[in-house]
């Protein structure tokens, strides 16, 4: 490909990011490019956001309240789109910027300011071709760009892929939630 068509696929966003060829050992031949979500995306990132959370066996998720909150980041550059060329939307990260205690627990302020994962994910025929890597590279340009040193995320155990990533691509457990369901 030339190199003034590959400058024409730079993403619209404030960050610096370029497209990509992924890796030689996965056998693809195509361009990948990330940029912000738009309104427009709402219904691929509803859609795979619901996939995800139905794998993941999760019970009691109020699919409503999800819908407000994709509706709500749209508008703010905190959810990273993966396009590729000549085939569309291939996955997406959520993130938040925060320096409020992690999980959910309200303990007041840390120290440090980090990026919290809220959600990922990579349509099934595009999985374990570079997506995943590419948006999780993007997501710590964005933080080092933010002068952030830390990126924190959850998984549930059950998500043995996901887990396999995370620690593959240096992540290390930090908490354990327990749960006990009571009869």
């Amino acid at each position: 490909m030339a190199e003034d068509n590959k400058q024409s696929q730079q993403p619209s966003s404030n960050i610096n990011i370029d497209p990509i060829q992924p890796k030689k050992e996965f056998k693809y031949d195509f361009v990948l490019t990330s940029r912000f979500a738009r309104k427009d995306d709402f219904e691929f990132i509803y859609g795979l956001l619901r996939e995800i959370l139905e794998a993941e066996e999760q019970e009691n998720i109020d699919f409503r309240e999800q819908i407000e909150l994709i509706e709500k980041v749209l508008e703010k550059e905190k959810v990273l789109i993966a396009e590729v060329e000549g085939v569309g939307l291939v996955g997406f990260i959520w993130f938040e910027e925060s320096d409020r205690t992690p999980f959910g627990f309200d303990y007041g302020s840390w120290d440090q300011r980090f990026l919290w994962i809220c959600n990922s994910g990579t349509i099934k025929s595009w999985r374990r071709k570079g997506i995943a890597t590419f948006l999780y590279k993007q997501v710590e340009q964005i933080a080092k760009q933010r002068n952030i040193h830390q990126i924190l995320l959850d998984v549930y155990l059950s998500n043995k892929p996901s887990l396999s990533f995370h620690t593959s691509f240096g992540y290390q457990p930090f908490a354990q939630i327990f749960s006990k369901t009571l009869q």
